[in-house]
């Protein structure tokens, strides 16, 4: 289920890149977010199914407790490091460039 979410947000995610205005790329992103938060119902089903009935809350706040700590401190982090290194390797500018046709 979470794979055909995923496979589901993609001409979504294409209508998101492709937006002319921000508030239609808001309007575009608006189903990938739920659909890309498909996989959590599963995962939480499969940690709590996975150990004895009187831990099982235990074990969905470990999951969150792991899921959030990566997913938003983590990815930011990395993403902006793997910004900075391919900016230092391929020479970007330090902001964005304007081309200008005359």
């Amino acid at each position: 289920m979470p794979g055909l979410a995923i496979l589901g947000s993609l001409p979504f995610l294409f209508g998101f890149s492709n937006a002319s205005d921000w508030r239609l790329a808001l309007a575009w992103l608006a189903i990938p977010m739920i659909l890309l938060n498909m996989y959590l119902a599963p995962a939480l089903a499969i940690t709590q199914n996975g150990a004895p009935p009187r831990y099982h809350a235990t074990m969905g706040a470990l999951l969150l407790f792991t899921l959030n700590p990566i997913g938003l401190g983590g990815r930011p982090l990395f993403v902006g490091m793997v910004s900075d290194a391919l900016r230092a390797i391929a020479g970007w500018a330090a902001g964005p460039s304007i081309v200008t046709t005359g």
